[in-house]
């Protein structure tokens, strides 16, 4: 659950954050965030991101130089 560690639940916090306030190409943004069903007993966050091409994963095993 999100709220276990409260230094996990501030990390979360801030990206969230982070990621509604920028607008840049090189980062995927934030669309939406889905409430809760039950706002007083939830422990999972759904967030809705823009589509990306490629994943962290595939960049790294790829063969690309990047600058």
């Amino acid at each position: 659950g999100i709220f276990e560690d409260e230094t996990d639940c501030k990390r979360i916090l801030r990206e969230i954050h982070i990621l509604k306030s920028l607008k840049s190409p090189s980062v995927v943004a934030l669309f939406d965030m889905i409430p809760p069903t039950n706002p007083e007993k939830f422990d999972t966050v759904y967030v809705v991101l823009q589509l990306s091409e490629s994943d962290l994963k595939k960049v790294i095993k790829s063969a690309i130089y990047l600058e």
